[in-house]
Formats: C-alpha cells, sequence, structure tokens
C-alpha cells in the first residue's frame, strides 16, 4: 500500500505540465497531505497565476485549462481552489474571499441542478464563514429623499423589492451600511416608439445582420437573419426575440430544437432560447421569404436572461425597402 501511495504521489510530482486547475489543486491537497509541501507549493502558485480577479466579479478561471462541466460550467474548479487555499495557506483569506465573491456572482445567473456540485459550493462558501447568513440592517433606498418600503426580506437572502409609480421621479439612491456584498437592479418601464429604441447592452450584447445577394431587396427574394449574441460571462436560461418585418415570412415554419437552443417561430418574432448559454460568441441565423412590396420596420432585436433580467441587450430596429 505503501509502495502504490508513493507511485501516485511521484506521478502528481511528475505531471504538473498535464493537470487542469482543478487537478492542479487536488493534487496539491494530496502532495501537501503526504508531507510534499514544497512541490504542493508550486502547484498553488500555478493555480494562482492562472487566476484573474476583478472588482466586480471577484477571483475566477478565464482559461481553457479551468475544468469545465456541461452541468456546472467551471464551478468545481473553483471550489476545488477554495478548498486547496483553506488547507495550504489558511491565512490567505484576501483571495479565499474574492472566489467565494465569484461563487456568488454565478450564483445570480445559473440555477445549479448538480446537487454534488452545489453542495460543495455552499460548503466552499460557508465552512469558516457561517457569520455570511448573519441577517445585519437592510439598505435604505429612497426616491427623491423618500424612504421606500418594500417587502418583508427573503430568509437567509435579503431579497426586497418594491415597485411604485416614478411619474415625475428623479432620483434613486442606496445607502449601505453593513459589510460584505450585495446587489440590488432598478428596472424602468416606459413606451417609446420603435425608432427611436438604441442600442444597449449589461453582460450581454446583440448584433442582428439581415443578408441577401444584391443591393436593392425585391418580392420572392431570399434572405438570411444573422443574429450575433456575445456573453460576458456563463448565463442560464436566456431568450432571444428577434422581431420581423411584416414583409418576412420564415421559410422554416416549424418551431423546435436546433443545435444548442430552442426555435419558436411565432407571428411577428422569432424567439430562440437557452437552457445555457457559455461565456462566448453565439450566433443563429434564420432564413425567410420577402412576401410583399413597400417600406417596413424590423422592431428590436433582444436578448435577456431571464434567470437574472438586469442581465440583457437590444439591437435597435431595421428600416426595409421592397421593390417588386
Amino acid at each position: 500500500m505503501a509502495e502504490t501511495v508513493e507511485y501516485l504521489v511521484s506521478s502528481f510530482e511528475k505531471r504538473a505540465t498535464e493537470f487542469t486547475i482543478y487537478g492542479k489543486a487536488r493534487a496539491a491537497v494530496v502532495l501537501a497531505y503526504y508531507g510534499r509541501t514544497e512541490k504542493a507549493a508550486e502547484y498553488m502558485q500555478s493555480v494562482e497565476q492562472y487566476s484573474v480577479v476583478t472588482e466586480e466579479m471577484g477571483r475566477y478561471f478565464d482559461t481553457r485549462k479551468a475544468y469545465y462541466s456541461w452541468c456546472s460550467y467551471n464551478i468545481p474548479t473553483e471550489v476545488a481552489a477554495i478548498e486547496a487555499y483553506k488547507m495550504l495557506q489558511p491565512n490567505n483569506v484576501k483571495v479565499v474571499d474574492e472566489m467565494r465573491k465569484w461563487l456568488l456572482q454565478q450564483k445570480r445567473a445559473q440555477m445549479w441542478n448538480s446537487p454534488i456540485n452545489t453542495v460543495d459550493a455552499v460548503y466552499a462558501f460557508l465552512e469558516g464563514n457561517m457569520q455570511s447568513l448573519e441577517t445585519g440592517q437592510m439598505a435604505t433606498l429612497s426616491v427623491d429623499g423618500e424612504t421606500l418600503q418594500t417587502s418583508e426580506a427573503t430568509a437567509g437572502l435579503g431579497y426586497v423589492k418594491t415597485a411604485l409609480d416614478a411619474a415625475g421621479k428623479n432620483t434613486f439612491e442606496a445607502e449601505k451600511t453593513t459589510q460584505g456584498t450585495s446587489w440590488g437592479a432598478l428596472y424602468a418601464q416606459f413606451t417609446q416608439p420603435t425608432a427611436e429604441v438604441e442600442n444597449s447592452s449589461a453582460q450581454l450584447s446583440v448584433k442582428r445582420e439581415i443578408l441577401h445577394n444584391g443591393d436593392q431587396l425585391r418580392v420572392g427574394d431570399k434572405v438570411t437573419v444573422r443574429i450575433t449574441v456575445k456573453a460576458e460571462r456563463d448565463l442560464d436560461f436566456v431568450e432571444v426575440i428577434d422581431r420581423r418585418a411584416a414583409c418576412m415570412e420564415p421559410v422554416d415554419q416549424l418551431s423546435g430544437y436546433r443545435s444548442g437552443y430552442y426555435l419558436a417561430t411565432k407571428d411577428y418574432t422569432t424567439t430562440f432560447y437557452f437552457n445555457r448559454m457559455a461565456k462566448g460568441t453565439h450566433v443563429m441565423e434564420k432564413t425567410y421569404y420577402i412576401d410583399r412590396e413597400g417600406t417596413y420596420q424590423t422592431g428590436t432585436c433582444k436578448a435577456q436572461c431571464a434567470y437574472a433580467p438586469e442581465f440583457s441587450a437590444t439591437c435597435h430596429s431595421l428600416n426595409i425597402v421592397v421593390k417588386k
């Protein structure tokens, strides 16, 4: 048994360059357990060198060497790194807190439907950090100096919400007096002519192109609408709604699953539903016939995370002129 353990530990020492970040974090724990502290420290140094840290997102791994799971994104890698830091560098509280912040950021926009990885993430966040569940003083929300009355806070989460008529209101303020991380979102609903809607983006961006042969659209032409969505982070439950012009008739009328998304063709919209949208660029295309002449407007194209509606993007409407 001792020989087998020695062989495995020696293998960990020799195969460092082959490991993912997840593998290096686990190997560092094993090496430290068997007294190979110098080699374990080298692995942890490599783990830290691959990490990225920002004020908003905390510390995470934006590299192909970070283990990626279809059902839990990079959560296992982050959890393994947190456990390794807590065991090998127990005084490095700052790094662990930065990584816990990233975990919280991911939970804002992901369902985490893998029970094992969810339990691991909760353990990594709460072990030695139970004080984070303590309910502190709520932030004070006000509009034009008048304090807002919010709903009762959700136990453990502190989530509150309120709605009001914003007519004549000018300034919203949020005053936070407690330690720790908090998030909030402010939504405004109003009517506006479609032609006046401008491009916008928040963690998502969307671009729409109408592709066709020739300079002039004519009745009977076939066109392709290409929609490019860029996600700055991993998101669950994203919908992309493309409002098409009245002169455009879909070539394929059937709704159904396509590669990576569900396509729903409706009277005046084409909607793409993503259960999971990984960070990066996603391209969707849909083909239409031009069935009548005239001047038309497409309406906007919008991408939004249904799980975290504050993450959304809008592409302005397009004018289409069709000749006979």
